[in-house]
């Protein structure tokens, strides 16, 4: 985003990330850098750390945290075999720490989504920019970082709607 505007949200890098190695591990309390991210792993398994509870990544199923939220790490498993094959949109500015601090409060860190989801595939099709920068107005912007959080929140209200309610 060029000349980003301070009340809004942006988003910083799209990536799709291969990973094979247990010496790839990353965690909250050792980050300096504000903003958050959402990860989504589409292939192979990775681990996420929330709280003291290890919880698997496998294909489907995706977190979104602060980057300084001491309370999270991500890896690749010692025992792992096989590559772990995942995206990731990382973004900052507006709100977007106050953002994903409520979401996680009220619906927890890890999302699962159909890998055929609408919001995968978008974030997929950022593939045709891999290796150049795509330049997008401070509204486009925050319009992207809007569209995967407004993704995540209808993905789990329309799991609470399932469920029966209790008396």
């Amino acid at each position: 985003v060029l000349m980003p505007m301070k009340a809004l949200p942006y988003p910083h890098e799209v990536v799709e990330e291969v990973q094979n190695g247990s010496h790839y591990r990353l965690e909250g309390r050792l980050r300096n850098n504000g903003g958050g991210q959402f990860q989504y792993t589409l292939s192979g398994e990775g681990r996420f750390l929330a709280n003291g509870v290890e919880h698997r990544l496998v294909p489907g199923r995706g977190f979104l945290a602060c980057h300084c939220d001491p309370n999270h790490a991500y890896y690749y498993p010692p025992e792992a075999t096989e590559t772990w094959r995942f995206i990731w949109i990382s973004f900052e500015g507006g709100h977007s720490e106050a953002m994903i601090d409520e979401l996680v409060d009220r619906y927890g860190y890890l999302y699962d989504l159909p890998l055929d989801s609408g919001l995968i595939r978008k974030l997929t099709a950022y593939r045709s920019y891999r290796d150049s920068v795509h330049v997008v107005t401070p509204l486009d912007g925050a319009q992207i970082v809007l569209d995967v959080l407004a993704n995540l929140v209808a993905e789990r209200e329309r799991e609470q709607i399932k469920m029966p309610q209790s008396t």
